[in-house]
């Protein structure tokens, strides 16, 4: 398994190769769009190729241990919000009030066929 040549630190968002001092810092959830990886210390003597498979590794091994780690949804980076603005309820926007008041007054549409006249 690819995850034991790291070591992964989730609460300091850090994954550090065990034997050629190559690391990587996260911020963000790295099963979502939103994650930033800034990679450090590059071995010199890698080629281009290895470098992106070392890469590649690296966030394999980070989002397995981050997917297996999480038994409830953790929230990183600049778009993790206080509980408290998660569960408070939420009041529609003047847009969507106007929206839902003109939806509400026009007729609804019946797909039931009309009787024929004197049928």
């Amino acid at each position: 398994m690819a995850s034991e040549e790291w070591n992964i630190d989730l609460v300091g968002q850090k994954i550090s190769h065990k034997t050629l001092n190559f690391s990587i810092q996260f911020d963000g959830d790295p099963t979502s769009n939103d994650c930033e990886g800034k990679p450090s210390r590059f071995p010199d003597e890698l080629s281009a190729l290895q470098k992106v498979r070392l890469l590649r590794e690296a966030y394999d091994a980070y989002i397995e241990a981050y997917e297996t780690e999480k038994p409830q949804k953790r929230n990183f980076g600049y778009n993790a919000k206080p509980s408290a603005a998660r569960s408070a309820p939420t009041t529609p926007s003047r847009s969507e009030a106007a929206v839902s008041a003109v939806v509400s007054t026009k007729p609804k549409l019946s797909l039931k066929r009309a009787e024929k006249p004197g049928g």
